[in-house]
């Protein structure tokens, strides 16, 4: 849904701050997320990097991906070069173009990514949790018709974090 005519300013960034508060409270404990992290040994650019080729539609090449994530084509040429030794991406010649090399996730980087995902999750839903019920129904019936507005605005651009990352309909495919 396309707007009819544009926000008023102040009346956006009055919502924008309170998105932004309700943000800093699900986020408030993050250490089950940090910990996860951890554990995984995986960096802000490795999760950036893994999220991105999940929900690719196509596989990107190396310089794709650094233009995607806000990376120099050296910088995420190196990390996709590690995550490639970790086994969390799987790099293949482009079909068309034997010099160019394309990068999709693996199982195990998407495995990677969900456990951290999981980890984001277990926070964000121990803040719901602490919501009245009737205060969960407003906030459950308020998002579903926003998040449609955002997907059609976006042109469908914005993921669907229902879906498993890495497991899309063409992922297998992706890997052979």
């Amino acid at each position: 849904m396309q707007p009819s005519a544009p926000a008023d300013p102040e009346r956006t960034e009055a919502v924008a701050r309170r998105l932004i508060e309700l943000w800093q409270h699900a986020i408030r404990d993050a250490r089950p997320l940090y910990a996860e992290l951890e554990a995984l040994r995986m960096g802000m650019t490795d999760h950036k990097l893994l999220h991105h080729l999940a929900l690719a539609d196509e596989p990107p090449t190396v310089k794709e991906l650094a233009a995607a994530v806000g990376l120099s084509l050296p910088g995420a040429s190196r990390a996709a070069d590690a995550l490639l030794r970790r086994g969390w991406v799987h790099r293949e010649e482009d079909a068309r173009d034997r010099r160019m090399k394309r990068l999709s996730i693996t199982p195990d980087g998407a495995a990677a990514l969900r456990r951290v995902e999981e980890a984001r999750m277990a926070g964000v839903v121990e803040l719901v949790a602490r919501l009245a019920p009737e205060h969960l129904d407003a906030l459950g019936a308020a998002l579903d018709p926003i998040l449609a507005d955002l997907r059609d605005v976006l042109d469908g651009a914005a993921p669907d974090l229902r879906r498993t990352p890495g497991t899309g309909p063409d992922a297998a495919a992706r890997r052979r």
